[in-house]
């Protein structure tokens, strides 16, 4: 992951994120709105009040701070505490999970273990914006029983070894039904706002989080899928930060010393795959003559220009450490 920040910046391109703003260059307009955060990235929301359960909502509401879900993922890939703090299997097809004391919904209510019931009741209504055949399916929930506010037991159709990491999809929020004054109501450290379906997603500071007072008082999330149009906007002082930042411009931006720049490994997986279907690849023994020969570090420094990333010698990266076996 590669970030830039003050002078000139931007990064984040197969896991860079870049943040920049010249401070001896800031408007008075910008000095006035120091608490507001623009940031660039490649799409935006597909409606004017996009459900985090729908689709790939979820995943630009779960960046933007206004939802999330009950088990959370750290860097390695590990899971993480989130509005559960613990969870026991209890039988092939029985998880128990416990919520985290002191959380609220946007609109003050308290997230109880009948909310969290009402909110994936409603992955299989059909019309219901928070519609999501995907993930009902991922999780194959048969039945939920709530024995006190802060417990929930998840009885799954046939035993589901991945239930738990299906719940940290993005999708499967925890949120409430929404109202006039709040068309979505999440628990995260950010209210939505408004949103233009494939333009922008505008978002305010939550005082009340659990997990502390966000420090920016407002967020925007402007969607811009050229690259390099998006490097103009920051260059221009109207973005304060990029994802998906091209590897080649943070490279050169590292070598002329230009903005800060922070760079790391994420998780996001690129791959080649060869015709093993006809062909000289056709042959195991020739496929794994190729595999046993390939200089994996070069391929991943040309690749990525020299900019992050990892080789993956199985199926996963050896920084997803839940993942891939380390002997």
């Amino acid at each position: 992951m590669s970030t830039v920040s003050p002078k000139i910046g931007r990064s984040l391109s197969v896991s860079l994120l870049a943040i920049a703003t010249s401070i001896a260059s800031l408007s008075a307009t910008q000095l006035a709105a120091e608490n507001t955060m623009i940031v660039a990235a490649p799409f935006g929301p597909k409606s004017s009040i996009p459900d985090p359960r729908a689709r790939q909502n979820g995943w630009l509401s779960n960046r933007a701070g206004v939802s999330e879900t009950l088990i959370g993922l750290g860097y390695d890939m590990s899971m993480q505490p989130r509005l559960a703090v613990s969870y026991k299997n209890l039988s092939p097809t029985e998880w128990q999970l416990t919520l985290r004391d002191g959380v609220t919904f946007h609109d003050g209510t308290p997230v109880t273990a009948q909310s969290v019931k009402d909110s994936f009741a409603k992955l299989d209504v059909e019309g219901h914006a928070a519609h999501n055949p995907r993930l009902s399916k991922l999780l194959g929930i048969a039945d939920i029983q709530t024995p006190d506010d802060k417990t929930l037991i998840f009885t799954t159709k046939a035993p589901n070894s991945a239930f738990l990491w299906s719940l940290t999809e993005p999708s499967a929020a925890v949120m409430k039904e929404g109202t006039d004054a709040l068309p979505l109501i999440g628990t995260g450290p950010f209210v939505f706002v408004k949103a233009e379906a494939e333009k922008s997603y505008e978002v305010k500071g939550f005082g009340d989080y659990w997990g502390g007072a966000p420090k920016l008082d407002k967020l925007k999330i402007d969607a811009i899928s050229d690259p390099s149009v998006a490097a103009l906007a920051l260059q221009a002082g109207d973005v304060d930060l990029v994802t998906h930042y091209p590897e080649p411009d943070f490279a050169k931006l590292k070598e002329n010393g230009e903005g800060q720049l922070f760079a790391g490994a994420t998780t996001r997986l690129f791959f080649f795959q060869p015709n093993m279907t006809d062909g000289p690849f056709a042959n195991p023994a020739l496929r794994e003559a190729v595999s046993l020969g390939l200089d994996r570090e070069t391929i991943v420094a040309a690749s990525l220009v020299g900019v992050g990333g990892s080789p993956a010698n199985t199926l996963f990266p050896a920084n997803m450490a839940s993942w891939s076996n380390a002997e």
